[in-house]
């Protein structure tokens, strides 16, 4: 793929390795390492133009679990505790965010017992199972089916005693790819002192995501996405994620014709590193560009107390590109990660056009490395599946 060893050339800091679109699945089921602190998570999303839909992640070693995360440095600092207890197959949990219009309706964030975690071979068709939930390949694109507990958050999570687990969440969806476009590892965040390497593949930039969402419960509903724009991520490191990092944005944003990830590193209160944009459209090859500047943003806090934005940009003067999140509600919130819905706009230039978007939906997210102890998480996380 000439058009990606030419992003390789340009972005070493960014480490890309190109993947062709027919090896996408068998990446999937590349053995990954067991040292301590290694982590796995597929992430499928799904917003119209409403607001409304999902995103869901499932976690093979929770990078986000101050427990294992507690393992894993006793382990480095030589403690003399069960090795077992550090590596990947410790942990497996699932992480569920409904949307309407905007509004968050149902959640779940639940540990899974790690013994139930299987992946199938890529021979015999890749299919990943975690207790009952089930991420299958399914021609080119994928198959999520899921019926987990639904789960508040918060306070009122921690307070609310039995109710924690009122309701379910049930998923029947299909990801599909819109277009077939090269795509690439690459680094996820800077590789750490100790080591550890993070790298993300975005293995279906643009996708058709049609199905069924129901959950019971309070204010129980129905959600049926058709062709609702969407994406899948795939997530993995040999070490603990987020290390040196003050905060952590992504962002993404998806027409049929493209999509346009964000990346914006903070490593201290106030420096960031260059914002990255990945754009990707129909019948052209992959972009990068860096952005020369984000616009001073005004923050307000979660209910767990993490800062977020009211918009966030990446923007090149250089390149005339620009792609700005706008956030009128925050989404879901947990004590390491805040998923918003956004409004954003879209200006860059294309190979034959103009691209031009306004009021376009999009998703952002902060992710933070946890400083909450193991008890509070283990409250705000709820039981394991099948308790």
């Amino acid at each position: 793929m000439p058009e990606v060893a030419e992003l390789v050339e340009q972005h070493p800091e960014l480490r890309l390795r190109p993947i062709a679109t027919q090896e996408i699945h068998a990446h999937n089921g590349v053995t990954w390492t067991e040292e301590p602190g290694a982590y796995e998570w597929w992430e499928i999303s799904a917003i119209d133009a409403s607001g409304s839909g999902l995103l869901c992640a499932l976690h093979v070693g929770n990078a986000f679990d101050p427990v294992y995360r507690r393992h894993v440095r006793q382990l480095r600092a030589g403690r003399f505790i069960d090795a077992a207890l550090g590596r990947k197959s410790a942990t497996a949990a699932i992480a569920v965010a409904v949307f309407h219009k905007g509004r968050r309706v149902a959640r779940s964030n639940v540990a899974i017992d790690p013994a139930s975690v299987h992946e199938t071979p890529v021979a015999r068709g890749w299919v990943l199972r975690l207790g009952g939930i089930r991420l299958a390949a399914d021609g080119d694109g994928w198959r999520l089916h899921l019926d987990v507990p639904r789960t508040t958050s918060g306070l009122r999570h921690v307070l609310g005693g039995p109710a924690r687990t009122a309701g379910r969440i049930g998923a029947d969806i299909s990801v599909q790819p819109r277009f077939h476009t090269s795509t690439f590892w690459r680094g996820l965040l800077p590789d750490s002192p100790s080591g550890a390497v993070h790298d993300w593949l975005p293995a279906c930039p643009s996708a058709a995501v049609s199905g069924t969402v129901q959950w019971t419960g309070a204010e129980p509903g129905t959600l049926e996405l058709r062709d609702t724009g969407g994406s899948l991520d795939h997530f993995r490191g040999s070490g603990p994620i987020g290390e040196g990092i003050r905060r952590y944005f992504i962002s993404r944003t998806v027409w049929p014709g493209g999509a346009a990830l964000g990346e914006l590193i903070i490593i201290r209160k106030y420096i960031q590193l260059a914002p990255t944009l990945m754009i990707f459209a129909d019948g052209q090859p992959p972009r990068i560009i860096r952005g020369d500047r984000t616009p001073r943003a005004d923050f307000q806090r979660s209910a767990w107390l993490l800062g977020y934005p009211l918009s966030l940009g990446w923007i090149s003067e250089i390149q005339a590109a620009a792609v700005e999140h706008h956030i009128d509600r925050l989404a879901d919130a947990s004590p390491c990660r805040i998923t918003a819905v956004s409004r954003c706009s879209v200006r860059f230039e294309g190979a034959s056009r103009e691209i031009r978007f306004d009021e376009h939906p999009g998703v952002v997210q902060l992710i933070q490395p946890p400083r909450i102890d193991a008890w509070p998480w283990r409250w705000w996380c709820g039981p394991a599946l099948g308790e």
